[in-house]
């Protein structure tokens, strides 16, 4: 039986040591939280469901590929996670990830993130992570 690759799959290349692709190798693993009802983010007035979090940044759910085009810079977030809510966060649309039945999963990294906010989100996610781990 032959296999059918999608047109959207994509091609997977061996990287080396010296290559410039581990440049984007992810620093921050996200905890899932598609699950949980009370973690979304507003943006521009509108509020969208959580697919992931890690410190540096956010997975949105979205029905449209149209609500955000790639860096663009989101200049007040209102991210409510776990009953806290931090309010007026900057973020960049990094990526678009088509997924099952007309989802699409926005890419959001974090930037010009003050100490006190980072801080609080790494307790955010660590408690998070305790949470899916048990």
């Amino acid at each position: 039986m032959e296999e059918h690759i999608p047109e959207e799959s994509l091609e997977f290349q061996e990287m080396t040591d010296n290559s410039h692709l581990t440049e984007i190798l992810r620093s921050c693993f996200r905890i899932p939280v598609s699950e949980k009802k009370d973690c979304y983010a507003v943006i521009n007035g509108c509020q969208y469901v959580l697919s992931d979090i890690s410190v540096m940044g956010i997975g949105l759910i979205s029905a449209s590929a149209h609500f955000f085009s790639s860096g663009e810079v989101l200049g007040a977030c209102d991210l409510t996670i776990m009953g806290k809510t931090i309010e007026k966060l900057k973020g960049e649309i990094v990526h678009l990830t088509p997924q099952s039945e007309g989802r699409y999963i926005y890419g959001v990294k974090w930037i010009d993130l003050d100490e006190t906010v980072e801080k609080l989100l790494g307790k955010i996610v660590q408690n998070l992570k305790k949470d899916f781990l048990l």
